[in-house]
């Protein structure tokens, strides 16, 4: 019984031991800064850097309308800067998630629809606005590039508008289900804990067995010792008394003859 006992704890310790290091792993997913955690706040990032700029190209068509509708020289030249500003923030912004959506098949839609679509049709906006509208603004040819803003530009942006809408919807979608599989980790945890809960009261009442029986041993060992020592005192006392017994006879006898001897006498 005591050998199996023993097996059973062994096998609960080994069981806890597993549930733990699950545990602790599972920490490290849904802790701040861990796996999950990271993909949602990346996903939020890159929803931000396209809706608003500089990922999303809103606001530079917007400058150029501006830059359009303008003809303070001093003005002109701010709003001009303004769009240089915008088109750096861009790329910078184009480099740094280049190296960023690597990780997964999620990242790696993104990354096609973005870099070989977005990307590029918005590099196109950026080319044309350098190479033909601001050298018609900076001519005075205002009907020229009036035709390139609502033309070539124009379809360029709804182009570059409708890839991000794409992006957009994909990294909503991906965010709801990293919201729900965090969840679903954070139920597994709380069963699991119960678990390790239950677990551990049954060690507790098997140790408790086990301490209750190895006390109860001791006791009876103790209690048996007792009354072997107890026995063995009766019987040293039984002989004692027997010889006693005998002496006190011998001692009666040997009075008698010597009283008998004197009478003769």
């Amino acid at each position: 019984m005591k050998n199996k006992v023993l097996f059973l704890l062994i096998i609960i310790n080994l069981i806890l031991i597993a549930a733990i290091t699950y545990i602790l792993s599972m920490e490290d997913n849904l802790w701040i800064k861990g796996p999950i955690y990271q993909e949602i706040i990346d996903d939020k990032d890159l929803v931000a850097d396209i809706l608003p700029p500089p990922q999303y190209l809103v606001e530079s068509y917007l400058v150029v309308l501006q830059t359009l509708r303008e003809r303070d020289p001093v003005k002109l030249k701010n709003l001009i800067l303004k769009g240089d500003k915008l088109k750096d923030e861009y790329f910078e912004r184009a480099s740094y998630w280049n190296k960023k959506l690597v990780s997964n098949v999620d990242k790696d839609n993104i990354r096609n629809i973005y870099f070989k679509n977005a990307y590029i049709s918005g590099i196109d906006f950026l080319s044309i606005r350098d190479k033909i509208f601001i050298p018609a603004i900076l001519r005075g040819n205002y009907q020229i590039a009036e035709d390139v803003v609502f033309g070539n530009m124009l379809i360029k942006y709804e182009k570059h508008r409708a890839d991000i809408d794409k992006i957009i919807k994909i990294s909503t979608e991906k965010n709801v289900y990293d919201e729900v599989k965090a969840t679903e980790h954070i139920n597994r945890f709380s069963v699991l804990l119960l678990f390790i809960n239950f677990l551990l009261v049954i060690s507790f009442i098997l140790i408790g067995y086990m301490g209750y029986n190895l006390i109860v041993k001791k006791i009876n060992r103790v209690t048996n010792t007792t009354k072997f020592e107890e026995q063995e005192v009766v019987e040293c006392l039984s002989s004692m008394k027997s010889m006693l017994e005998t002496f006190d006879n011998t001692n009666k006898r040997f009075e008698k003859e010597n009283a008998l001897d004197f009478n003769k006498k």
